[in-house]
């Protein structure tokens, strides 16, 4: 079906071959990561070839598949054990369960703690609308996003200042970085990094908690699955 300029594509044999033509359908996310990076390349605004492929490689040096089932998952599941436990029998999913124990998670995993003057949880989801569900360019998301992106470039460059000067630190996303970036990794100039944090908090965070309360909701709905 095609609307306001927009094709859907669904059938297994046409969404394949949409995903082997990048040179036919391009990148749709490099214009608003502009906005979000300051101009900063990141990898999900690259099309297929060797910048992407680099700059993916040099993150995923940061960030190993084997983290998932070693660290994240187990942390996962025992914050949120943690807050159902505290709840006393009732809580609220969306909030106080799920986004809740994602961003405490995951900003944990990153390196990346908690400005000063602002709510990652706000931020992060603020930019992730703008990036992902803002089709029609609404000016007063966009206001707000011209005043997030900078305060968040800002803080993160404050993190990578304050974490290369205190030295060794936690085992962390931001920490691997700038052990790679002593190495001479290349990819891991502050920017990069920089860029490469920001991706991760506004793209990571934000989506379970529009995912998994669905998720439950039909388990919910199909008590032998439950």
């Amino acid at each position: 079906p095609h609307a306001r300029g927009m094709a859907l594509v669904t059938r297994h044999d046409d969404v394949r071959e949409v995903f082997l033509r990048d040179a036919d359908f391009g990148v749709t996310y490099r214009e608003k990561l502009d906005v979000i990076m300051g101009g900063e390349p990141f990898f999900l605004g690259m099309p297929d070839g060797e910048a992407y492929r680099r700059a993916v490689g040099a993150l995923r040096l940061a960030v190993p598949h084997e983290d998932v089932p070693a660290r994240l998952a187990p942390a996962f599941e025992r914050r949120a054990e943690e807050a159902v436990r505290e709840a006393g029998g009732r809580i609220e999913v969306v909030d106080a369960l799920v986004r809740r124990v994602s961003f405490e998670v995951l900003l944990g995993y990153f390196g990346v703690a908690a400005p000063a003057d602002g709510d990652l949880r706000v931020w992060a989801t603020r930019l992730f609308e703008f990036q992902f569900a803002d089709p029609g360019d609404d000016p007063a998301l966009r206001a707000e996003v011209d005043d997030i992106a900078p305060r968040l470039r800002a803080h993160i460059d404050g993190l990578i200042r304050g974490r290369r000067e205190a030295g060794p630190g936690p085992d962390d996303v931001l920490g691997r970085c700038l052990a790679l970036q002593a190495e001479g990794k290349p990819g891991f100039a502050d920017a990069q990094i920089r860029s490469g944090l920001i991706g991760l908090v506004v793209g990571g965070p934000p989506q379970q908690p529009m995912i998994v309360p669905q998720a439950l909701e039909q388990l919910l709905r199909r008590p032998a699955a439950l």
